[in-house]
């Protein structure tokens, strides 16, 4: 099993995947690697951990389970196993905090949704043209955090959005920071940065920043991988869970990136980026037009000689669709392109004037075969 299936499949039972990553693993496992997911399985049953999760909820878990992979699969196997496997996750990978502390109707919502410190969820419908909050106010897909009051405590309250595909939000922080987070993205934060407790965010996904100069509370980026450390500038983090690498591009300024564990540093200058190689656990910096990697901040998917199976991902997240690529020469062969207002059938129609392929387009999934099916 390749280390980012591994990584995906971790991620799924802790309730973390996006519904691309989820496809990503029922796509591998439906092939011919369904017997690693029983290896794991019965590698994490061999290390047990606490489980205190009743026992119909532990089927309740077993059901999601079986929604990710084929009738064919699933026959393979006796329920019973699979309950016996299933019920460990719970204290290993918190599959409770998906499934049962989270509001049904939120965990795949179609619309932009915060999660408040309390846990309860606020949906900022796109079709209403205000929503207010007792911290936040959200206008045009501008979600804009002004201190009301000073805080009554000084504990950090953390907030975190989810960016569902298909979308992208602007969010103006309490310090005046601007960030404009991308589709099947999320990002955690403190509501209101409070003195002398730093500024530190959680990003997964993609999000470009425009930082408030303050040398007293540098602002930190962190990610899967990476921690990316400012004091005031513009630049992108790229670091989706599904991507072989976490790019960060510095388009002003100066930024420190770092590595966990702090393992690998690299100081940036404007039109490098750090690139984070997950196969190599490696940093190292390269020469680059940053102003590429923010197209997508206007509505630009924006492709310089990129493999399709790179530029795979970036369409599915962009216009909210799964594609199924069954023609393996495309995958590898590289395109440099820009679309700014196409659909999903025009920029198809656009790469089959370079490549040899059919297509086919059924509601959100889109079908690639070789050109001689």
């Amino acid at each position: 099993m390749s280390q980012n299936i591994h990584i995906l499949l971790e991620k799924f039972f802790e309730g973390n995947c996006t519904r691309h990553e989820i496809n990503v693993l029922k796509n591998y496992f439906e092939k011919d690697s369904f017997e690693e997911l029983e290896a794991f399985l019965l590698d994490e049953w061999n290390d047990p951990k606490p489980n205190d999760l009743p026992r119909e909820k532990r089927e309740l878990v077993l059901k999601e389970i079986m929604k990710q992979v084929s009738v064919e699969k699933q026959s393979r196997f006796k329920l019973t196993a699979f309950l016996k496997y299933a019920a460990i996750f719970i204290g290993i990978l918190g599959v409770s905090i998906w499934f049962f502390n989270l509001p049904a109707d939120t965990q795949d919502s179609p619309e932009i949704t915060i999660e408040l410190e309390d846990g309860s969820i606020r949906t900022l419908d796109s079709q209403e043209d205000l929503v207010e909050h007792s911290d936040f106010t959200y206008k045009k897909g501008k979600l804009l955090y002004t201190p009301k009051s000073k805080p009554s405590n000084e504990k950090l309250e953390f907030n975190t959005i989810r960016v569902p595909f298909g979308k992208s939000v602007t969010l103006v922080l309490s310090d005046g920071s601007t960030t404009i987070i991308n589709a099947g993205s999320s990002l955690k934060y403190p509501k209101t940065f409070l003195k002398g407790k730093g500024r530190e965010v959680y990003l997964e996904g993609e999000a470009y920043f425009e930082v408030v100069s303050n040398p007293d509370e540098p602002f930190i980026v962190n990610s899967n991988h990476t921690r990316t450390q400012v004091l005031g500038t513009k630049f992108n983090v790229s670091a989706y869970p599904g991507d072989k690498d976490e790019n960060i591009a510095l388009l002003e300024g100066s930024v420190q990136v770092s590595t966990e564990g702090l393992q690998h540093t690299s100081v940036l200058k404007p039109n490098e980026m750090a690139v984070f190689q997950k196969s190599k656990n490696s940093l190292h910096s390269v020469n680059t037009n940053a102003t590429d990697h923010i197209a997508w901040t206007k509505g630009i998917m924006l492709f310089r000689n990129e493999k399709f199976s790179t530029i795979q991902r970036k369409l599915e997240r962009h216009y909210n669709v799964s594609i199924d690529c069954k023609n393996k020469d495309l995958l590898q062969q590289s395109f440099t392109g820009r679309f700014r207002n196409e659909s999903i059938e025009e920029v198809f129609k656009t790469f089959q004037r370079a490549a040899s392929f059919n297509f086919s387009i059924n509601n959100d999934k889109v079908t690639i075969n070789p050109k001689n099916n």
